[in-house]
């Protein structure tokens, strides 16, 4: 621990990993390729668990995900070889050598028996987290359409999915490198992630393809101004003794999304949002669950969805 803490995240944009691209070209969102790209990222950490090994005593963690924005993969540590864990890390993703059937079998086994005992094990704030979902998403299947795609998934299907993320040519690199690192490390390990991707993709920086239009993962009903919508359920786990509440409050104005994209006051909008939810935390936390002990857990936070409905222009005025 003599050397300060480094910390790397590495985002490859690519539509593939949750989209499926449609004969005229256009990326459409795909529930199916989505539960195969959450099998191959649980199946390459069950392979690289033994390789990673001396990596984690020694302080240095990895994880990969492939979600809405693409390959996403961070790294950090008290050590200057998280640049080699990181090209070590997406070098073996790439290859996909990890594709065998002993983490296949062990993967859909867990996800199927996960997505079986969903409501008869899951806690009551995971319940009603998942009724909030169902009732503003427009896309998204239920658990028992999860459950049908999952059983239907194939080595064979994880394979070519695998393909078609590595081989996309669609793609846009970021990375953010923060720590005690040289320009010329942080140089250095985007030139070897890029030549990684364009090993991969078979192209160059240069050549590739611009991004393309995605839509959302799943597009956000948005409730009319000043109407509430109540559910209740009963848990059907016999074990549970508990019960949770879940509040969401869906504000009117579109969240910032950089200059010249979004109205002037969408800024002061979201940052007050974000403000607001972060002076609540303690006070709920303190009267909810320390003063009136309500609840075991209580929290307050700020969540981005991706809405169906353009806000009216009179959401926009700061003066109304």
């Amino acid at each position: 621990y003599a050397l300060p803490k480094w910390s790397l995240t590495v985002l490859i944009r690519n539509a593939a990993t949750i989209h499926k691209k449609t004969s005229d070209g256009k990326w459409d969102y795909d529930g199916k390729t989505g539960l195969k790209s959450t099998m191959l990222s649980v199946m390459f950490s069950q392979a690289m668990a033994q390789e990673t090994y001396d990596a984690d005593l020694a302080g240095l963690y990895w994880n990969l995900t492939l979600g809405p924005s693409g390959i996403k993969l961070n790294c950090y540590g008290f050590s200057d070889r998280v640049p080699d864990l990181t090209t070590t890390v997406l070098e073996r993703f790439i290859a996909g050598d990890f594709l065998k059937d002993a983490y296949f079998v062990s993967t859909k086994d867990r996800l199927v028996r996960g997505l079986e005992t969903f409501f008869s094990s899951r806690r009551a704030d995971s319940l009603g987290l998942y009724y909030r979902d169902a009732l503003l998403a427009s896309k998204d299947g239920s658990i028992n359409e999860s459950l049908l795609q999952t059983e239907d998934i194939d080595m064979e299907a994880l394979r070519e999915h695998h393909r078609s993320i590595v081989e996309n040519k669609e793609v846009f690199l970021d990375c953010l490198f923060t720590g005690n690192v040289s320009a010329m490390t942080a140089k250095k390990l985007f030139s070897d992630v890029d030549a990684a991707i364009c090993s991969a993709t078979e192209s160059s920086p240069e050549t590739r393809p611009s991004l393309s239009y995605v839509p959302a993962t799943d597009l956000e009903r948005r409730v009319m101004p000043q109407e509430d919508i109540e559910l209740h359920f009963q848990s059907e786990n016999p074990q549970e003794e508990n019960g949770a509440v879940v509040f969401t409050y869906q504000s009117p104005f579109p969240s910032f999304r950089g200059k010249g994209l979004s109205h002037d006051f969408s800024l002061k909008s979201t940052s007050a949002v974000r403000l607001l939810c972060h002076m609540l935390r303690e006070p709920l936390f303190d009267e909810l669950r320390t003063k009136q002990q309500l609840g075991y857990i209580v929290s307050s936070y700020y969540e981005r969805g991706f809405s169906a409905r353009q806000p009216d222009e009179e959401m926009l005025d700061p003066s109304m």
